[in-house]
């Protein structure tokens, strides 16, 4: 019986995590840290050209796309990070592997009648910003690493193994250098060598601002 109880109370860890972390609508900020060489900005671009959401703002690279927490993503959200190909790449227990690429419109439909919101990273300063392009760039060079959906892959380092939120958080902190974590404590930031549990709304940071939202159905 002990046995039963010390198994089960790290995974009881893990969904509290989820759950206590505010929705990201009414969270906190805290500036996210950044590690290893600054990027520069260089002539890259990341915006698209002629895809838009269903409200018509457009579509950019390296958008995160906010599921609410509901009953359509378990009661914790989901999130997904929009591609240079202006397709959404997330870790999904939808699916087998773990894995799904998406149009907007495909992954909209998964919300029901959910609301979305997304984010963008730096969208208040003027850019360009290659760092939106090369996060988006990792997400599609490397979704088909995952090889299933853990909510408790804890190890941030680990690809095939993973979820929505620590695959977003990869393709920024791998990808582009650049840490979007909003951790519990301020000076508590971490990197691939670390074990956490990162929900979605451990993701909105002062360096992403809100773009726009609307509901799926």
């Amino acid at each position: 019986m002990k046995k039963a109880i010390h198994t089960f109370l790290p995974f009881l860890g893990l969904i509290l995590a989820f759950i206590i972390f505010p929705s990201h609508s009414n969270a906190s900020t805290v500036n996210a840290d950044v590690y290893g060489n600054t990027l520069q900005e260089n002539s890259l671009t990341a915006t698209a050209s002629g895809s838009n959401y269903p409200n018509g703002v457009a579509v950019e690279a390296g958008d995160m796309l906010f599921g609410d927490k509901s009953f359509s993503t378990g009661m914790v959200g989901h999130v997904g990070i929009v591609g240079p190909d202006m397709k959404v790449y997330h870790s999904t227990p939808a699916t087998s592997n773990g894995r799904a690429i998406d149009t907007i419109p495909q992954f909209i439909s998964r919300f029901g009648k959910d609301t979305l919101v997304v984010y963008r990273f730096n969208a208040n300063l003027q850019g360009p910003f290659p760092q939106r392009l090369q996060a988006a760039q990792w997400a599609k060079n490397n979704i088909n690493r995952i090889t299933s959906y853990t909510i408790g892959s804890l190890h941030l380092g680990t690809v095939e193994s993973n979820y929505c939120s620590k695959f977003v958080w990869q393709a920024y902190f791998i990808g582009a250098g650049v840490n979007i974590e909003r951790p519990i404590r301020a000076d508590n930031y971490h990197n691939t060598n670390s074990y956490e549990l990162l929900p979605p709304s451990a993701l909105i940071v002062t360096k992403m601002k809100q773009i726009t939202k609307f509901s799926a159905s």
